[in-house]
């Protein structure tokens, strides 16, 4: 015969008890905190029950041949240019990139064939581990219902599935980017502005039901960024900068930032600079010791 195990629990208790003259007040008041430590259920969300894959993108010995035509023999400011970018390998993975140069050094180029906007001409590029790609070139702007939460605007742009959409906006507002889900977005600071804008990014990325088996793990952000800090304050920067750092550390994001002011930076946000000119690598390391000397 098996016996409920809460009628085991108050037997045991009161067989203590009675030994002890413990007054029977005394007796269910211990029974019942014991009682609801045992049966106490844990909330749904668990932070860190949200697994991300690992990100890999290999570019291995890409070149991209301008196409050929006669408009643009007469019309391109370097005619006699064959290629947008040459020979370029590069391999990214959870963390914050550095692209910059000078104007037609193959930066745009290096983002459009990580997105698949465009084929290379030459050499191989795979990608695994991550979502859509997805492309930030200005600040969000857009105008919303001032009635709707920054929650509310989340849940609604998504159909991620499995864990929960709210758990998953959970997790990005609190434990990752540091923003008030409740909060309205025309009254958010500017860098709240930023994170806003990193999270609609890392929604819109992931918003895949997860393919492993058992529907608990998400592809990686994956976050291309054009001039998109150009023009703020060092404040913002260095705000939106940690923001980006924890999204590679707690989601497996991989950011690539165009730049023209590598130098207004933070060193330590970064997981490398990818400096190019004239469509060749000229510098790809962890170091920006030479980072004032990047074309700006």
């Amino acid at each position: 015969r098996h016996h409920h195990p809460c009628s085991t629990l108050f037997g045991m208790i009161s067989h203590k008890a009675h030994h002890m003259r413990c007054h029977p007040l005394i007796i269910n008041v211990v029974a019942v905190f014991l009682l609801a430590g045992i049966t106490r259920t844990t909330e749904p969300f668990v932070a860190t029950g949200l697994q991300f894959q690992t990100p890999s993108i290999r570019i291995q010995h890409v070149s991209y041949q301008y196409p050929k035509s006669f408009f643009k023999s007469l019309t391109s400011s370097d005619p006699s240019r064959e290629y947008a970018i040459k020979d370029v390998s590069l391999e990214l993975a959870n963390d914050v990139y550095v692209l910059c140069g000078r104007s037609r050094s193959g930066k745009s180029t290096v983002l459009d064939i990580i997105r698949h906007k465009v084929v290379p001409s030459e050499g191989t590029v795979k990608i695994a581990g991550v979502g859509k790609a997805i492309y930030l070139d200005g600040i969000p702007n857009d105008r919303y219902n001032q009635e709707e939460s920054i929650e509310e605007i989340l849940l609604r742009r998504t159909s991620i599935k499995r864990p929960s959409k709210e758990e998953f906006v959970r997790y990005l507002c609190d434990d990752v980017l540091d923003l008030d889900r409740s909060a309205k977005p025309f009254a958010l600071a500017q860098s709240d502005v930023y994170k806003f804008g990193l999270a609609q990014a890392c929604m819109e990325s992931c918003d895949l039901v997860a393919d492993s088996e058992d529907g608990s793990s998400f592809p990686s952000p994956l976050l291309l960024t054009d001039e998109w800090l150009d023009l703020e304050t060092t404040t913002v920067i260095r705000r939106v900068e940690d923001a980006m750092k924890r999204l590679c550390e707690m989601c497996g994001a991989c950011i690539v930032m165009v730049t023209h002011k590598p130098e207004r930076l933070s060193e330590n946000s970064q997981g490398g600079i990818i400096r190019l000119s004239g469509g060749k690598l000229m510098q790809y390391g962890k170091l920006l010791a030479e980072r004032k000397s990047a074309s700006s």
